[in-house]
């Protein structure tokens, strides 16, 4: 059966990350999984929970070493926030507001060498993979234009960049308006993920 590959910090997963329910996240509900079932692909979920884009990279170059990837199936990278960084104990994650990793980001971190970073992962793997590949962004098109506006171009026109118009998830989520799209902590809630589900799916295959 051909197969739906979904590369995603936890926006690719369903959960939260406050409350009693903190941080208990499932493929199940997830939008990734309800696209798989619409376009009837097996859904393989290598979203990982605060996970940095070089974590995804990781993932990508991993599945290719075991040949995982079928002709006729569909990859998807949601790339995540530019600033979170990776760290040589893959089980933590150093993100911004963490503050034991406020040196590393008043001395090392730079926000162009993060996109050059993802614009490169992009075009190693579209060199890659046979089957159809798209991906998105989670952080916002406009912060990332204010970055570079050239290497903006090169993202948000590439041939495989899903959400057309410079737009990300969550654009979409506040120009529909619904609050009841995003949870408290800023992930999606249940009718977001189908939401996200019917907007990827009317993208890739409009009529």
């Amino acid at each position: 059966m051909n197969k739906l590959h979904l590369y995603a910090c936890s926006y690719g997963l369903y959960g939260t990350a406050v409350g009693p329910d903190a941080h208990k996240w499932t493929d199940e509900n997830s939008f990734g999984s309800l696209l798989a079932s619409r376009l009837h692909l097996e859904f393989v979920n290598r979203s990982r929970a605060g996970a940095s884009n070089f974590h995804l990279m990781k993932r990508v170059l991993a599945d290719l070493d075991k040949n995982n990837f079928n002709e006729n199936d569909i990859v998807l990278i949601q790339w995540t926030y530019l600033d979170r960084a990776y760290h040589n104990d893959d089980d933590l994650c150093v993100m911004p507001h963490d503050k034991s990793h406020t040196d590393y980001y008043t001395t090392y971190y730079n926000d162009l060498q993060s996109l050059i970073n993802v614009i490169s992962y992009t075009s190693y793997i579209k060199s890659k993979i046979k089957c159809k590949l798209f991906f998105t962004l989670v952080d916002l098109t406009s912060t990332i234009e204010n970055i570079s506006t050239s290497l903006f171009r090169e993202l948000v026109f590439d041939d495989s960049f899903l959400l057309k118009g410079a737009k990300t998830p969550i654009h979409y989520f506040w120009e529909l308006g619904d609050k009841e799209l995003v949870l408290p902590c800023h992930h999606p809630s249940l009718k977001g993920h189908q939401v996200l589900a019917d907007i990827y799916y009317s993208l890739l295959y409009s009529p």
